[in-house]
């Protein structure tokens, strides 16, 4: 009988745990994912964007490495998740490097420079009309020189290139009941737009 009882809670457990995997595609709500699930890229939509990127146009490069974390516990479900960090060189001038930190395992992967999974088709804004079929990931990413965050858009570009959008508001933000209000213009260190990045 006892052999019985465990054999059905075990059961049990297995159904309640495969009921929680929600698989990411590109209609994923992230606003109402429920405790205890795991968002599984599993269609591995993430995996061709992992690896060192970089943008030159003159003097001016920007470098872009990503690696993909697999099963991480934000303290409310479980992801898989692309992180990451970078560099910008303007005119031959470094402005922002964060590349020390790419191997670091942050209690949160969250501190990373730039994190995140959301996918998103190739019409959504920005559009990327010369992006392939595959979802873009939507990432946020920081700004550590002026203090603010943005998002940056990946698409695949060819076998060998990304394309990549950068949006980052030139305001400082406070969180007040009910929202946000503007406090200072700070300026971006990124200029925001498209760069076309090649595999290294």
């Amino acid at each position: 009988m006892k052999n019985f009882i465990t054999i059905i809670l075990l059961a049990l457990i297995n159904i309640n745990c495969k009921a929680q995997n929600i698989n990411n595609t590109t209609d994923t709500n992230y606003t109402n994912l429920p405790n205890g699930c795991y968002l599984r890229d599993i269609n591995n939509y993430l995996n061709p964007y992992v690896g060192e990127w970089k943008y030159v146009n003159g003097s001016t490069t920007l470098l872009l490495k990503l690696r993909k974390i697999v099963n991480y516990n934000n303290g409310t479900y479980s992801e898989d998740m692309l992180i990451g960090e970078y560099q910008y060189i303007e005119n031959g001038i470094e402005k922002i490097n964060t590349l020390a930190n790419f191997n670091t395992n942050f209690p949160d992967q969250y501190f990373h420079d730039i994190n995140g999974n959301m996918l998103t088709d190739n019409i959504k804004p920005p559009k990327c009309i010369d992006c392939g079929s595959m979802p873009r990931v939507k990432l946020t990413y920081s700004d550590p020189v002026k203090q603010v965050a943005g998002t940056i858009t990946i698409g695949i570009y060819d076998v060998e290139s990304i394309k990549v959008n950068f949006e980052t508001s030139s305001l400082t933000y406070i969180d007040v009941p009910g929202g946000f209000i503007d406090t200072q213009e700070v300026g971006i260190t990124i200029p925001n737009g498209w760069y076309i990045f090649e595999k290294q």
